[in-house]
Formats: C-alpha cells, structure tokens, sequence
C-alpha cells in the first residue's frame, strides 16, 4: 500500500504498487471494491524475474476476480482481499486491511 486517503467516518480509498486504487468498506466488507487497476495479473515471463502467473504462457495475461470478507486477526476487525487467476492452475493470493479505531 503506498497511499491512504480516509472517507469520512467508514471507507478508505487506498492505492497501491499494484496500480489498482480500492475502496475498503470496514463495516460491510462485502461492499469492498477495486475501483480501478490492472483487469488481469501480469504472466510469467512479463516482467524481470516471472510474476505470479507461474505455469502461464509467457506474455499472456490472466484475468482476474476479487472477493471480500470481514474477520478478526489478534483483535483487530480486518477486510480481507482474495484475488483469484482464473487461468488453468486456480491460485489465490490474499490481501488484508486492519481496521482499528485510533
């Protein structure tokens, strides 16, 4: 995560590394979103060193899906983030947002 911008009382807006900006709804993690980005995970081969598509044909982009969903890590209510490759070989890569009251 590389920027934070709070919403009022509820959602942040956050921009990562990966160019995708999301909306991270704490009380209803369902509502979560990516509001704009890559529409697919780069393949093996299509940057230095491979990427996450090991097992695609180089070059070849994978589209992808996201989910959402609230649960508790140590205390702290968290939105969890699942992205999921839908190319031959289904993998998951998670990502996770603490909420905490400051």
């Amino acid at each position: 995560m590389r920027a934070l911008l709070p919403m009022g009382a509820g959602p942040l807006l956050t921009g990562s590394t990966d160019t995708a900006i999301r909306l991270w709804n704490g009380a209803r993690p369902e509502a979560s979103y990516v509001v704009c980005g890559p529409p697919a995970l780069p393949a093996e081969g299509a940057a230095a060193g491979g990427g996450p598509g090991a097992g695609a044909k180089a070059g070849a982009a994978m589209p992808v899906a996201y989910t959402y969903a609230g649960r508790q890590m140590a205390g702290v209510p968290v939105v969890e983030e699942t992205t999921i490759a839908h190319n031959s070989e289904p993998q998951a890569r998670r990502c996770s947002l603490g909420l905490a009251a400051i």
